[in-house]
C-alpha cells in the first residue's frame, strides 16, 4: 500500500494486528502497511454480500448479479439485447479474486473489469468517480487501455456523466433521477453542516439589512435637518457640522456594502459542487 498518513500507523497496527504489519521507516514518514493475514470474509463484494442478503430473507439460493436497467425511453437493438443476455448469463468473478489465469480480451475477464467498477463505485460516498482517477487502478487491476468503452458498453449498470467537462463514471443502480438512493451518514451530516452554513449566512444578511435600512433613515434624518438649517439662515459652523456628519454617514453606508459584498462572495460547498449565493 502506500505511505501512511502520519499518525495513523499505531492506529492500524495496534486495532488490526492480525491483519497488518508495519514496514519501513515510520520516523521518516516512509512506512508502508503490509498485509500477512487474508480473511475471505472482508473480501466479499457489495454486490455478493446483497445475494446473500437475498438468500437469508426468502431461503431460496440467489446467484450474486448486476442490477441492469436503462432509463425511460431507451432502446437498444435487439443483437445487442441478445449480447447482454449471454454476457449476463456469465459467473460472476468477485474482483478480490486471482484472474492471473484469464485471457486479457475474454468475455470473463470483461466481467470481472466490469465488478471491479461496480465495486469501487459503490465504495464511494457519490457513487461516482472521474474516469481519470479509475484509470489509476489500470496497472493494479489489469485494464485494457480502451476501459473507458465499458461504461457506455454496460450502459444498463454505468452511467457517464459529462458535468464541468469531466467524464465521471456513476453508479445508475445507485441513483433515481439525479438522487442518490441511499445517502452514506457522513453525506447526511454534510448537508446538516450546509444547512448551519446557509441559516448563519441567512441571519448575518439580514444583520446588513436591518443596519443599512437604520443607516439610511439617519440620512434622511440628517437631509432633512440640513434643508431645515438652510432654510432658517443659521449659520456656516451649524451647517459645516450637519454636513460633515452626512458624510460620515455615508461613508459607514459605504463600508456595510462593501462588508455585504465580500460575504456574499464567499463559496460554500454543497453536494452539487461550488455554489455561490447570489
Amino acid at each position: 500500500m502506500e505511505t501512511l498518513c502520519k499518525g495513523s500507523e499505531g492506529g492500524a497496527k495496534r486495532t488490526w494486528s492480525e491483519y497488518f504489519r508495519l514496514i519501513g521507516s515510520p520516523g521518516e514518514g516512509k512506512s508502508f502497511l503490509q498485509l500477512v493475514s487474508w480473511n475471505d470474509d472482508f473480501g466479499k463484494s457489495v454486490i455478493e454480500q446483497r445475494a446473500e442478503e437475498e438468500s437469508r430473507l426468502t431461503g431460496i439460493r440467489t446467484m450474486p448479479a448486476f442490477n441492469w436497467k436503462l432509463p425511460p425511453g431507451f432502446c437498444i437493438k435487439e443483437e445487442m439485447r441478445e449480447w447482454i443476455r449471454d454476457w449476463m448469463e456469465l459467473p460472476y468473478i468477485s474482483p478480490y479474486t486471482d484472474v492471473s489465469h484469464l485471457g486479457q480480451a475474454s468475455r470473463e475477464m470483461e466481467k470481472r473489469t466490469v465488478g471491479i467498477f461496480h465495486e469501487l463505485l459503490s465504495l464511494s460516498l457519490y457513487k461516482r468517480i472521474p474516469i481519470p482517477i479509475l484509470g489509476k487502478f489500470g496497472e493494479e487491476y489489469r485494464f485494457s487501455n480502451a476501459f473507458p468503452n465499458l461504461f457506455t458498453r454496460h450502459s444498463g449498470i454505468f452511467y457517464v456523466s459529462l458535468k464541468a467537462g469531466i467524464k465521471t463514471a456513476m453508479l445508475r443502480e445507485a441513483y433515481k433521477a439525479d438522487e442518490l438512493i441511499d445517502l452514506d451518514p457522513l453525506l447526511e451530516i454534510t448537508d446538516k453542516f450546509l444547512e448551519l452554513l446557509a441559516e448563519g449566512h441567512k441571519k448575518k444578511s439580514e444583520q446588513l439589512r436591518l443596519q443599512r435600512e437604520m443607516i439610511r433613515k439617519d440620512m434622511n434624518f440628517i437631509a432633512a435637518r440640513s434643508a431645515i438649517i438652510d432654510d432658517h439662515g443659521d449659520n456656516l459652523g451649524a451647517v459645516r457640522n450637519c454636513k460633515d456628519h452626512g458624510i460620515q454617514q455615508r461613508k459607514l453606508v459605504l463600508n456595510a456594502c462593501q462588508a455585504e459584498q465580500r460575504m456574499f462572495s464567499l463559496p460554500l460547498h454543497n453536494k452539487h459542487g461550488w455554489k455561490q449565493y447570489p
